[in-house]
């Protein structure tokens, strides 16, 4: 997952960029701009599940138009789908699960930051 982090105001409505990428692939595109306070926010009860192994399913939607992405787990490997409406994007791509949390934990703890000392 990519965050532009300089794009991230201390608000947790605010907009900057927040979008997937898969090397050859960025989705929903690269440079996408949406809610990523709101977004993390959202996710991360699914994500910790998912990455605690509670469930082996994980479904992430994006605030501003009709995309979500599908994360699954299966003994051999994670992989992702990728959807806009009910057209699949991006399918079935491995995932490297490790290095895929540690980028969301690290967008986690930047987007924490900021709420706090938008308090202060």
């Amino acid at each position: 997952m990519i965050l532009h982090l300089s794009d991230l105001e201390k608000e947790p409505n605010h907009g900057g960029r927040i979008w997937l990428d898969f090397g050859e692939k960025c989705f929903p595109e690269e440079g996408w701009y949406d809610l990523p306070g709101v977004l993390l926010e959202s996710w991360m009860p699914q994500l910790e599940s998912f990455f605690l192994g509670n469930t082996d399913f994980c479904e992430l939607c994006f605030m501003d138009g009709p995309y979500k992405v599908r994360l699954r787990r299966t003994e051999e490997r994670t992989t992702v789908i990728c959807l806009d409406q009910k057209r699949i994007v991006v399918r079935d791509t491995q995932i490297d699960p490790g290095a895929f949390r540690e980028s969301v934990k690290k967008a986690v703890r930047y987007y924490e930051r900021m709420k706090y000392l938008s308090k202060k």
